[in-house]
């Protein structure tokens, strides 16, 4: 392989807390807003193991909880992944929403890549972007058994 590929050191963890900002809208205009259709992509990384999501929570601008999207814990499998889906309808969440999720793994794992991507298309118009989430906090479970 030739390029430039540089070689990071990899810090396998065992769960995390990571802060995702999205957008339900962004301003256009005199302040008008213009709607977006939200996907949370939760990516699993590990070639070799699965991860389990705890909790996806969704908040608005005001820091207000406006939606919890998990009743249970979720398994990924390895490279695998799942997503959430906020409709462009939905502007509950404002300009400064952003999602809460929180993972773990039974053994450490190369950390997911967890991002939302925005967009909005139209027949003149499209608009589309990407935020990668921050690991705000590093956790590592008490006891899994019982998550399973």
């Amino acid at each position: 392989m030739t390029g430039s590929a540089q070689h990071q050191t990899v810090n396998p963890v065992q769960g995390q807390i990571v802060y995702v900002p999205a957008y339900s809208h962004v301003y256009h205009g005199k302040g008008k807003p213009h709607l977006l259709t939200i996907t949370l992509s939760i990516r699993n990384t590990s070639v070799d193991d699965e991860i389990v999501l705890k909790s996806v929570k969704y908040h608005g601008t005001r820091g207000t909880l406006v939606r919890s999207y998990l009743d249970k814990a979720v398994r990924i499998p390895p490279i695998g992944t799942t997503e959430v889906i906020i409709e462009r309808e939905d502007a509950s969440g404002g300009s400064g929403a952003n999602f809460l999720v929180e993972w773990f793994a039974n053994q450490p794992v190369t950390a997911p890549i967890i991002e939302a991507v925005m967009i909005d298309t139209k027949p003149q118009q499209s608009i589309s972007f990407a935020r990668r989430g921050v690991v705000i906090k590093e956790t590592v479970p008490r006891d899994t058994t019982t998550e399973k």
